[in-house]
C-alpha cells in the first residue's frame, strides 16, 4: 500500500515538476518578447550633440537606467531623423532636447507599432516644459533651452496612443502580475508532500488569502499608500542642511539623504515581521499554561 502511494507522490510530483517548467519558460518567453515600439524623432540644432530620452511602462518618472537614451546627433543645419525601441505599455515619454543652452527645432515625433504610425502633437501644450521655452513656427517646435538641461514631458502620450498600449496593457498585466502570482502558488505546492496532515485544508486558506491580497494590492494602490506614508514619516523630521559647501547629488536631489528612506522602509518591513513572532512567542506561552 505505501508502494503505491509513494508511486503516486512520486507521479504527481513529475507532472507538477513538468507544468512549473512550462509556465516558467512561458513566462520568460513573454518577458523576452515584450512588444515594443519605434520612437522615431526628427530634429535639428547648430551646436547640440546630444539628445536623451526617457521612457517608461508607467506614469512615473523613470530610475532604471534601461529607460534611459542617450542618442548622438550631428550639429548642423538640416534635418535628421533618429529613433530607437522601447517597450509598450509607453504610459511616460521625457525629451531633453539638448544638452546645451542652446536653440534646437524639432519637426517630427512619431511612434510606430503594429503597423501603426502615430504622429505625436507638437502643439507646445503637449509638453510640461523645465528650462525652456517652447513655440510653434511653420509646423516645427523651437525649443530655447534656458539651462543646459532642458527638458520636455509629454503629457497626453497615452491618449495619443492609446490603441497601441490596449493590447500591451493586458499583456503587461498578465506577464508582471497574473503569471508571477500563478508562480508563487506553484511554488507553495511541495507543502503538500511536507505537511503530514490536513495539508490541503491549510493550503487552501493561504491561497485564497495569497488571491485577495493580490486583487487589494491592486484595488486599493497599495504601492501609492506606502509610498505616501513613507512621504509623510519622512517630512515629520527636519531636513538635513545643504548648503553651497556641501555635496548635492542625485541621492540627495530633494534635500534628504536617501538612506533616510531606506530606514524607513526597512521599519516598515520588520513591523509585521516583529508582530509575527510576538504572536507566535504567545501562542506557544498559551499552549504550555
Amino acid at each position: 500500500m505505501s508502494a503505491k502511494k509513494s508511486t503516486k507522490k512520486n507521479l504527481f510530483f513529475s507532472i507538477y515538476l513538468s507544468f512549473f517548467t512550462v509556465v516558467l519558460a512561458i513566462y520568460i518567453i513573454l518577458l523576452v518578447n515584450t512588444p515594443t515600439a519605434i520612437i522615431e524623432i526628427t530634429s535639428r540644432a547648430q551646436t547640440c550633440e546630444l539628445l536623451e530620452v526617457f521612457t517608461n511602462t508607467q506614469p512615473e518618472v523613470p530610475l532604471n537606467i534601461s529607460n534611459y537614451h542617450r542618442i548622438p546627433v550631428n550639429p548642423n543645419n538640416e534635418f535628421s531623423t533618429y529613433s530607437i525601441i522601447v517597450p509598450l505599455p509607453l504610459r511616460y515619454f521625457r525629451i531633453d532636447p539638448c544638452e546645451k543652452k542652446q536653440q534646437s527645432e524639432i519637426s517630427n515625433i512619431s511612434i510606430q507599432s503594429q503597423k501603426i504610425n502615430q504622429p505625436i502633437s507638437l502643439d507646445p501644450g503637449t509638453f510640461t516644459c523645465h528650462s525652456c521655452v517652447l513655440s510653434l513656427q511653420q509646423n516645427s517646435l523651437h525649443i530655447t533651452a534656458l539651462t543646459n538641461d532642458p527638458i520636455m514631458i509629454v503629457n497626453t502620450i497615452e491618449n495619443q496612443i492609446s490603441f497601441m498600449n490596449a493590447k500591451a496593457n493586458t499583456l503587461f498585466t498578465f506577464i508582471h502580475s497574473i503569471v508571477p502570482f500563478i508562480i508563487l502558488l506553484l511554488l507553495l505546492v511541495p507543502f503538500l508532500f511536507v505537511v503530514k496532515k490536513n495539508v490541503f485544508i491549510k493550503f487552501v486558506p493561504l491561497s485564497l488569502l495569497m488571491i485577495v491580497g493580490g486583487f487589494a494590492i491592486k484595488i486599493f494602490n497599495v504601492k501609492a499608500i506606502v509610498k505616501d506614508t513613507i512621504i509623510q514619516a519622512r517630512n515629520m523630521f527636519p531636513p538635513p542642511s545643504i548648503g553651497s559647501e556641501h555635496i548635492v547629488g542625485f541621492a540627495q536631489y530633494e534635500g534628504y539623504p536617501l538612506y533616510f528612506e531606506m530606514w524607513l522602509f526597512i521599519l516598515f518591513l520588520l513591523t509585521p515581521i516583529t508582530l509575527s513572532i510576538l504572536l507566535f512567542i504567545y501562542s506557544r506561552y498559551r499552549k504550555k499554561t
